[in-house]
């Protein structure tokens, strides 16, 4: 855990807002942006900007909401779509594992930590070097706080005013693929133990190439889970 969390230092409120905006200003970008192209595919189904809206408040996963839509227009049994929907963000469970403790700190905002806590989150969370007069804890509220209102404009803005785009906006959902990468680049660069990295990179080729890519990313999250565990007293080191 890091020190910061112990500090008994008087925090101020705004150099903290700053610092979690400007931790999360690239998330916010790409948001708006992959967001308004979930609005665009909601407009195009012909649902309205109040779907949008619920959709981006109460799914809040990029990745199930983009793949919802022709599920749902296709007439896909409930089911099925349930089913599907576990799979797509069955990784979450392995992000918040190591989270628990910190989210607690939240108080009765605990359960919206867990909910607010997708990919790009996870990976800011994961560096824990926060500065003087910077509140970790509400910190870390801001970040996901921020993070989740550029995806509800976005779907909404999308969903609203997609009609009138001039041009053809095919391909746009890929903005989240490329965020995630700059991201990982930038932990590489922060942390000293490549470990994780490597870890999650040999167990998802190896998955994917064993069961095909409809099928590889629930096993090899469990595969890198239990290698990490293993590995702990190799890699917890440097990240206290």
């Amino acid at each position: 855990m890091s020190e910061s969390f112990v500090k008994t230092d008087c925090y101020s409120r705004k150099k903290t807002f700053l610092y979690a905006f400007k931790q999360v200003i690239p998330i916010i970008i790409s948001y708006l942006v992959v967001g308004f192209a979930f609005g665009i595919m909601m407009y195009e189904a012909d649902y309205t900007v109040i779907h949008a809206l619920l959709a981006c408040v109460f799914i809040y996963s990029g990745s199930l909401q983009i793949a919802m839509v022709p599920m749902i227009v296709a007439g896909t049994p409930l089911l099925i779509m349930a089913l599907s929907s576990f799979l797509i963000n069955s990784r979450y469970m392995f992000y918040g594992i190591g989270f628990t403790e910190r989210f607690k700190k939240q108080g009765i905002l605990y359960p919206y930590m867990i909910f607010a806590f997708p990919d790009e989150v996870y990976c800011v969370f994961c560096s824990n070097a926060y500065p003087d007069k910077v509140d970790p804890v509400k910190c870390d509220l801001y970040s996901a706080v921020l993070c989740h209102l550029s995806w509800i404009a976005g779907g909404v803005l999308g969903a609203g005013f997609g009609n009138i785009i001039p041009f053809s906006l095919e391909g746009i959902d890929f903005a989240a693929t490329c965020l995630f990468v700059c991201i990982i680049v930038n932990q590489w660069q922060e942390f000293k133990s490549h470990i994780p990295m490597y870890t999650g990179l040999i167990c998802g080729i190896l998955c994917l190439i064993l069961l095909g890519p409809d099928n590889f990313i629930l096993p090899a999250l469990s595969l890198s889970l239990i290698i990490l565990v293993i590995l702990k007293g190799r890699t917890e080191q440097y990240f206290q």
